[in-house]
């Protein structure tokens, strides 16, 4: 399997498809913390989808001094 920084480093790039990568690699991860708080399907996959959205937009302030997934 090829490291989430690979996917980082072209996403950065403006590579959709690595970031498409990385959204379906850490979507269930997303998805049952905002279930977990939220204890509502719908609001969780709301919740996931912004928590994307702000991410993809600030991608490259990423540092990676901690995992991705974090």
């Amino acid at each position: 399997m090829i490291p989430d920084d690979v996917y980082i480093r072209k996403a950065v790039e403006g590579d959709d498809t690595a970031f498409d990568v990385l959204v379906k690699r850490h979507r269930p991860q997303i998805y049952e913390v905002a279930h977990r708080k939220l204890s509502n399907p719908k609001d969780a996959t709301e919740v996931m989808e912004e928590t994307f959205a702000k991410i993809r937009e600030h991608i490259k302030a990423f540092q990676g001094r901690t995992p991705f997934g974090t």
